[in-house]
């Protein structure tokens, strides 16, 4: 792996590759080489977001099984035609289509390599069983049959916000031995602080060397 880890960042529902939550603190902490992946599916923007951003917007899912399944087989396909990816980072529901494909692809071959090698999650909504059965994402159980990939993967909490269950879900996929995870006392964002950056800091580049890069 090259000195400078090639990451693709994915968005939250009812954003666009204009509004990258993570960017600023990457770019701020790390030297990496970016490539930002939009969603698949149109929607409205967070009433949040549309005052300051223009369209379109995205989302990663519209609620059925086909488009959980569709969304894992497009990050597949930005993998393969982009790609090669060091590692993944993503907020909200982003971070849960990337769990998602990383776990749907860990069912669909066990002995396949992981799409990335290490992977950080921001505030990341309920990642999905895409090996179940149903219609509806309403009838898809949470991912709990599968583990996380044994990769190194970073998990950031925050202790107020409204997903906080979700996101230790999938903290509680990852094997002990390859995860961190980072809290902090705000809500669905992430801080700006310098304690808050050190913390990152480190994670990151623990991330990076046991994932068997960093030179």
């Amino acid at each position: 792996m090259s000195s400078r880890p090639s990451w693709v960042s994915q968005q939250y529902k009812g954003a666009n590759r204009s509004l990258t939550v993570a960017e600023p603190i990457i770019r701020a902490l790390v030297s990496v080489e970016l490539t930002f992946v939009d969603a698949l599916i149109e929607c409205s923007g967070d009433a949040a977001i549309a005052k300051f951003y223009r369209g379109p917007f995205f989302r990663h899912w519209d609620g059925t099984l086909e488009s959980v399944r569709q969304c894992h087989a497009y990050i597949v396909d930005v993998v393969n035609e982009e790609g090669p990816f060091d590692g993944v980072v993503g907020f909200s529901q982003g971070a849960a289509a990337a769990a998602t494909a990383l776990l749907y692809s860990q069912s669909l071959d066990p002995r396949a390599p992981p799409l990335f090698n290490f992977a950080v999650f921001f505030s990341s909504t309920r990642a999905l069983d895409a090996s179940s059965t149903g219609d509806s994402t309403a009838d898809l159980p949470a991912a709990k049959s599968v583990l996380l990939p044994p990769i190194p993967t970073v998990h950031v909490v925050g202790q107020k916000d409204a997903v906080r269950t979700q996101s230790m879900e999938l903290y509680e996929l990852a094997n002990e031995q390859y995860s961190r995870l980072i809290t902090h006392e705000g809500g669905h964002w992430i801080p700006k602080d310098a304690l808050f950056a050190r913390k990152m800091q480190d994670a990151f580049e623990w991330a990076v060397l046991a994932s068997g890069g960093g030179g």
